[in-house]
């Protein structure tokens, strides 16, 4: 209720939030491993600002990555690019890691447009005749005709 340019929440009523908002329920939880995906993906993310922050010389202490950081920067990107061929993203450096993806997505792109003029392309109806066509046969007597069914068998 609006009184003199005023909210005025009623006594007893709690105050709604921006409108938009909807509340959180209560006692949902997120699935299992969302937490531990978020924290990677955030990690990943920090890094990759971090690098595109960086000047050259903190360029290299960002290519020191452990084995470890450099694995799971592979999952992220892989769960990043559903449109890439998640074999061909890989590297012993973040920068091949990174390079790695533009060629993984062009595979994929290449690989689903083939897949795509094939399938267009259709499939031959009826697996070809294994008979000859009976208007070979059109001026033959009908003696001719048993003669020819006889011969082939």
């Amino acid at each position: 209720m609006v009184v003199d340019g005023a909210v005025v929440v009623p006594e007893g009523a709690t105050p709604a939030g921006p409108v938009g908002e909807e509340p959180e329920p209560e006692g949902l939880l997120p699935p299992p491993g969302v937490a531990q995906l978020s924290e990677v993906v955030l990690e990943a993310v920090e890094k990759i600002e971090a690098v595109e922050a960086m000047d050259a010389a903190g360029a290299e202490a960002v290519a020191g990555m452990s084995a470890e950081q450099l694995g799971r920067l592979r999952e992220v990107l892989v769960a990043a690019h559903p449109d890439a061929v998640p074999e061909l993203i890989a590297g012993a450096t973040f920068e091949e890691l990174l390079g790695s993806v533009a060629g993984a997505r062009a595979a994929f792109t290449r690989v689903r447009d083939e897949a795509a003029r094939a399938l267009a392309a259709g499939v031959p109806r009826g697996g070809g005749t294994r008979e000859i066509d009976p208007a070979v046969f059109a001026g033959l007597s009908p003696e001719g005709k048993i003669a020819v069914g006889l011969s082939r068998k």
